[in-house]
């Protein structure tokens, strides 16, 4: 509309005068100059602010707009330009306001604090000096004695201790979001926000391991596979509600870019081997194993905690079915449940000729190579039945 048009060409005016903020009155006597309607103003400038032609955020810097968002911008990007004064501080992660004479010298006091309310806006930064220095807490902070946390200038390093604490292979519960576009912003955005929840030293660029609802859980990010691994400590005390944990964390992550669909989801038990969630929602019960991505097989009960609730049920069932059938009936009977593993793990106990034990290895390895065709199973019948049931 020429009205928007109108107002965009006095935003672009504005951008030339000293003063970089607007009020929300302002901006609102400048749309109704131009014939911009009550109802549309507030459209036009989530427009504007999502062309770049201004910035705003309810509740920040006092209500006002940014008028030159790209001026904003290209502050920012002078703290962390490689060759800048301010990359002193990469590796530690954390700086004060005075630390951004560094860069900004040459900036009144009101345009850094509007710049670093700009950053928190955008998750680039936070300010831990109000919820981690006891004697400001709650009180008022001079802008020069703020401290802010950066995830991008943290070191790139593992967190202390946790070689010991989440050795490879320890059996504890994980989660593995892979998405292509899963980016170390979205770690940095998610360290951002749960910065409070975690202690000082417990904070790397890609890693954070917080207290979340009374749990303590590592959650990393490895940009250049597109993943993210949620673990949860398991030398805990008291792991309560692990799955629901989980759950949580994971949600925190997919609220950071709603945007992205189709992330696909893995659990593992020992962080070498993931169950994709899917695999893990179809599963049958009567299946006593699990194929994992790393073509080793786990037992099922070890997923119990994500697998559906009818599994428990069916599963006992089978049990009492079984406990009435000879070795070749288990077998059969798992079968008929497609239940693979469960076929070879009932013929072990059968007492088999050199020929019976060479082909029952043989139905084995195809089976686990997963290059058997739709006959498979019917072989596999009657080499059950050529033994003795009664």
């Amino acid at each position: 509309p020429s009205s928007w048009w109108k107002v965009r060409l006095e935003m672009a005016r504005l951008q030339d005068k000293p003063a970089k903020t607007l009020t929300l009155a302002a901006f609102s006597q400048i749309c109704e100059a131009a014939g911009v309607t009550t109802d549309g103003e507030v459209t036009l400038r989530d427009y504007l602010h999502h062309t770049g032609a201004l910035f705003y955020q309810e509740g920040l810097f006092e209500d006002q707009l940014i008028i030159d968002q790209k001026w904003a911008i290209d502050a920012v990007y002078t703290l962390f330009d490689r060759q800048g004064m301010f990359m002193k501080y990469r590796g530690q992660g954390f700086f004060k306001g005075e630390d951004l004479a560094l860069c900004w010298g040459d900036r009144s006091l009101e345009e850094q604090e509007l710049l670093i309310s700009f950053m928190e806006s955008c998750e680039i930064c936070v300010e831990v000096s109000r919820f981690w220095e006891a004697p400001y807490q709650g009180g008022f902070i001079p802008f020069a004695q703020r401290e802010y946390l950066a995830p991008q200038l943290l070191p790139d390093a593992p967190i202390p201790n946790q070689g010991s604490l989440f050795r490879p292979g320890i059996s504890s519960v994980y989660v593995k979001l892979v998405h292509p576009f899963l980016h170390a912003a979205v770690m940095q955005q998610f360290i951002v926000q749960q910065a409070e929840n975690a202690s000082r030293d417990n904070l790397r660029r890609n890693c954070i391991y917080l207290t979340y609802e009374g749990q303590e859980v590592l959650v990393q990010a490895f940009p250049a596979r597109h993943e993210i691994i949620i673990q949860l400590n398991p030398h805990q005390t008291v792991m309560s509600r692990p799955e629901e944990i989980l759950q949580s964390v994971e949600m925190e992550l997919r609220q950071l870019r709603p945007g992205l669909n189709e992330v696909s989801k893995w659990i593992s038990t020992d962080g070498q081997g993931y169950v994709r969630w899917e695999a893990l929602q179809n599963h049958s019960p009567y299946n006593s194993e699990l194929q994992a991505d790393n073509d080793q097989w786990y037992p099922a009960a070890n997923f119990g905690l994500f697998l559906p609730i009818r599994h428990g049920l069916q599963y006992q069932h089978l049990t009492n079915h079984l406990e009435n059938l000879s070795a070749p009936q288990q077998a059969i009977a798992h079968l008929e449940q497609a239940n693979f593993p469960g076929y070879f793990e009932a013929l072990k106990q059968v007492p088999m000729t050199l020929e019976q034990k060479t082909r029952f290895n043989s139905f084995k390895k195809e089976y686990e190579s997963g290059r058997y065709n739709h006959e498979f199973e019917g072989r596999l019948r009657v080499f059950a039945q050529g033994f003795s049931i009664d």
